[in-house]
C-alpha cells in the first residue's frame, strides 16, 4: 500500500523544537505529519482554504528530515503507528 505524506508547519516557517538527538545533535522540525492513502486526499488537504498554517507534500525520505531528533528505532515505530487518512 502506498502512503502519501504531508507536513503542516504551524507558524508557516521551519522551526526546530524538542531535545536534540543524542547521537547527531539534530532536532525535530515543529509541525505535524499527516499520511494519506491517495494523492488526491493529500492534495485536498494541502489545498484546503480553511488552513491557517502552511501545508506541504513531503516524501517518505523527507519525513525523516523533519524528524531528525528521533532515534531510528523511534522513527520507525512512529511510521508503523501513523494513522493513514
Amino acid at each position: 500500500m502506498s502512503v502519501y505524506y504531508a507536513f503542516e508547519y504551524p507558524s508557516g516557517r521551519i522551526q526546530s523544537m524538542g531535545e536534540p538527538n543524542q547521537v547527531t545533535g539534530d532536532k525535530n522540525i515543529k509541525g505535524q505529519l499527516f499520511a494519506f492513502s491517495t494523492q488526491e486526499k493529500r492534495e485536498r488537504f494541502i489545498q484546503c482554504e480553511m488552513a491557517t498554517s502552511r501545508r506541504a507534500p513531503i516524501t517518505h525520505k523527507g519525513v525523516r528530515t523533519v524528524r531528525l531528533g528521533m532515534s531510528l528505532k523511534v522513527f520507525r515505530e512512529m511510521l508503523v503507528n501513523v494513522d493513514v487518512l
